[in-house]
């Protein structure tokens, strides 16, 4: 389980972050007696403390992928891409380690 101290500013993940489902609210001017009982309701309810630290770690998970974004993006893109007939294949190897003769060595 998460145990996490009210921050005075927060990151962009942690504001849709929910209480007691991604982690265990701990105040930050009560953050000892806080602590205490966060610490012994875990010890007594450990499949539930497991549960929320679970739940936690997926959701960073998920939200630090971002894949979210980058599909917003893909279906704000509307390009059509046409290959001309004078274009010429390039290999990306070739352009890594180019080589007088144009080939490459292995």
């Amino acid at each position: 389980m998460t145990l996490l101290i009210k921050p005075e500013y927060y990151d962009f993940f942690a504001r849709s972050m929910v209480p007691l489902e991604h982690y265990w609210p701990i105040k930050s001017h009560e953050n000892c007696g806080d602590l205490k009982f966060a610490v012994e309701w875990g010890n007594n309810n450990t499949e539930k403390a497991q549960a929320i630290g679970r739940q936690g770690s997926e959701y960073m998970m998920k939200s630090l992928e971002m894949k979210y974004v980058l599909q917003g993006y893909g279906k704000l893109m509307k390009l059509d891409v046409t290959v001309s007939e004078n274009a010429i294949e390039v290999c990306s190897e070739t352009m890594a380690c180019p080589i007088t003769d144009g080939g490459l060595i292995r």
